[in-house]
């Protein structure tokens, strides 16, 4: 059964009901329109309706004619241009409303309004409204508030993002309420600009509806960063454990660790929120240890708390190995270190038997090379000692021993000058080849030792000797060994030597004598000059000969050989002496020698006469020439019992004779000191 439509009018000043309008407009009149509204255009049968008029013109007043779906409803009085009124009671259905001015003494009438429809239902459309929302921050739940207009709507809102659900409430409302204002619980997945809806599901009253979109800036939400180290307290080299912890919204993204500002490196976030980097990256030190966590889409950026983490020296070692476990001294080994630890730098020294060899910088593979040729003869321990560094300490390898043997010697030998006369200098030059080579060579002739000589630092040894006797000899040099060189022989070489030759002078004293005065006979061998004022002292005999014939047979005593003679007839002799030669000199002869022997008569024996002084001449003047005086008399012989013996051969008397015997004896006694100066110049 359809109900009756009841209308209940408030008008806003009293209605004059039959009053017509003008029944032609005046063209002095001004045009006028009306506007129409009606409030709410939906709503439930029996709600109050807002029926709003305003009218434009020159201040109209007056009367506005409202029509209902066409029918004069009311007339309400103009208040300033505008008028209104409420109705209730309609009935389910949609009514349409126009108003028409009626114009004045000023003011033309108006045509007819627009239409305004109210549409009245059990299930009556409702509007979803949304308040301004909460700061938001994603993550973190706000309220946003929705107003749903109706009839007492009851059910279900849901907040969506896009078409995704964000947040819902199921709400009840008082009957007969219009509205129903909701504070719905939301948390937005992603910080940024999000574009939300309220969706009203409806109920047996009110039709579902949607609101329209608004834009709600959610911010990121404020993350938090704590950071543990383990161990606290860790050598260079060894692991350590660094673990950050990130709270937030969802967080997500990298966690970068880092040692008094310099990166460590980066680890990213499990769904828990946890980063997990071990590192063995950290040198000794004390080091400000944090974690920053860099934010994601979600989460703002947070640093943690600084940790402090103290890095000490780590533990190093060293091996060592040989090129060679034997070798020859001198000759090269090549010793590489490697040490192992925390990036290790630094040197490595090399030691043999505790002595420094060499120290080497490690390279960057932690390699030390020294190539060596010091290593001593013997069994020798050779270590490595690696000297450490800020992150490492100290360490020594396990010994290597290596058994170096002594070097191969070789000896040459040289003899100068190419001929040797006995007695002049001979140099001998050994020269030795081997590893450091030094001592003593010595020179063997035909086996004898002649002498030894030290050698020189380039290894050569010289021997100067003018002892060697004439002969042929073969000579060697023999090196005896030293610490690092084995002992060695050079080739024979063979060297002459020659005997000098020598000379010899004869002298006879005296050369003239009278038979059966002795004669003495005077060599005097020289030997050959061997340097200025040297000469080689002869040794040996001389043998004197008069003519072919032996006379005798003397020893050489510093260079000279006599020989006294009494026996030689009267007559002149060829006398020469013969040099026999030494082991240095040769044989030599003296050039021929005459001594002269004359015969003596034999006197008649009469007494040594006393010899007369011989007066001090008286000087004499000059003389007047004159004729030359007769010769003065001999002197006075004694008278002796003797008689004369006179010359059988000359028929000289006896004064001459006497004379030529004095003269004799004084020429034999003169020779004679002649000889003894000479031989004693000759010592």
């Amino acid at each position: 059964m359809r109900l009756p439509v009841i209308a209940t009018i408030a008008l806003a000043a009293i209605l004059s009901i039959g009053i017509a309008a003008p029944a032609h407009a005046d063209p002095a009149l001004a045009p006028t329109t009306t506007t129409l509204t009606v409030t709410p255009a939906s709503a439930r049968p029996g709600a109050v309706i807002t029926v709003a008029a305003t009218v434009s013109g020159d201040d109209p007043t007056g009367y506005v004619q409202i029509y209902q779906n066409g029918a004069e409803l009311v007339r309400a009085l103009l208040a300033n241009g505008a008028t209104s009124m409420t109705i209730s009671g309609l009935q389910e259905g949609s009514v349409t409303f126009t108003a028409k001015y009626l114009g004045d003494g000023n003011n033309a009438p108006s045509p007819l309004s627009n239409a305004a429809t109210a549409t009245l239902s059990t299930k009556a459309n409702t509007t979803t409204l949304f308040g301004e929302p909460r700061p938001a921050v994603a993550g973190i739940p706000s309220q946003i508030i929705v107003v749903v207009n109706g009839n007492g709507p009851t059910g279900t809102v849901e907040v969506r993002s896009g078409s995704t659900v964000i947040g819902s409430l199921a709400f009840t409302s008082t009957p007969d309420a219009q509205a129903s204002i909701l504070g719905v619980g939301i948390s937005f997945p992603t910080a940024g600009t999000h574009t939300i809806t309220a969706h009203y599901s409806g109920d047996d009253n009110n039709k579902a509806s949607d609101s329209d979109p608004i834009a709600v800036a959610v911010g990121k939400a404020t993350s938090n960063t704590t950071l543990t180290a383990s161990p606290s307290t860790p050598s260079a080299g060894s692991a350590m454990t660094f673990i950050a912890t990130v709270t937030g919204h969802n967080v997500g993204g990298n966690v970068e660790i880092l040692a008094s500002d310099t990166s460590l490196g980066t680890a990213p976030l499990n769904s828990s929120g946890v980063a997990t980097l071990t590192t063995s990256a950290l040198p000794a030190g004390d080091y400000s240890v944090t974690a920053v966590y860099a934010g994601d889409a979600n989460n703002s950026s947070s640093p943690s708390a600084a940790s402090t983490v103290t890095v000490t020296e780590g533990a190093s070692s060293t091996t060592l190995a040989a090129s060679h476990a034997s070798t020859t001294v001198g000759s090269d080994v090549t010793l590489t270190a490697t040490v192992a630890g925390f990036t290790p730098g630094g040197n490595v020294e090399f030691f043999d038997n505790g002595v420094l060899l060499g120290a080497v910088a490690l390279d960057s593979s932690a390699l030390a090379q020294l190539t060596t040729s010091s290593i001593d003869v013997g069994s020798r321990s050779i270590t490595a000692v690696y000297v450490g560094d800020a992150s490492n300490n100290t360490s020594t390898s396990v010994a290597t021993i290596i058994t170096v043997a002594k070097a191969a010697s070789g000896t040459t030998l040289t003899a100068a000058p190419g001929t040797h006369t006995v007695g002049s200098a001979v140099t001998f030059t050994a020269t030795v080849t081997g590893h450091d080579v030094g001592g003593n060579v010595e020179i063997f002739a035909s086996g004898t030792s002649i002498g030894t000589a030290l050698l020189n630092s380039s290894g050569v040894a010289t021997l100067t000797t003018s002892a060697l006797p004439a002969g042929d000899y073969s000579v060697t040099a023999v090196y005896a060994d030293d610490a690092n060189n084995t002992g060695s022989t050079s080739a024979a070489s063979t060297v002459t030597i020659t005997k000098a030759a020598s000379s010899t002078a004869l002298t006879a004293a005296p050369a003239s004598v009278a038979v059966g005065t002795a004669v003495e006979l005077t060599a005097t061998v020289t030997g050959a000059a061997i340097a200025p004022s040297r000469t080689i002292a002869p040794s040996g005999t001389v043998e004197f000969f008069n003519g072919s014939t032996s006379l005798g047979t003397s020893a050489v005593s510093s260079g000279v050989a006599t020989l006294a003679l009494s026996a030689l007839e009267v007559g002149s002799h060829s006398i020469t002496a013969r040099y026999s030669g030494d082991a240095r000199n040769t044989p030599s002869e003296s050039a021929m020698l005459t001594v002269t022997v004359a015969a003596s008569a034999t006197p008649t024996p009469t007494p040594t006469p006393t010899p007369t002084p011989t007066p001090t001449p008286t000087p004499t003047p000059t003389p007047t020439p004159s004729p030359a005086p007769a010769p003065a008399p001999a002197p006075a012989v004694p008278t002796t019992t003797t008689p004369t013996m006179p010359l059988a051969s000359t028929g000289s008397d006896v004064l001459p004779v006497g004379i030529a015997a004095f003269l004799l004896l004084a020429l034999g006694g003169a020779a004679l000191l002649l000889r003894r100066r000479k031989a004693d110049a000759a010592r």
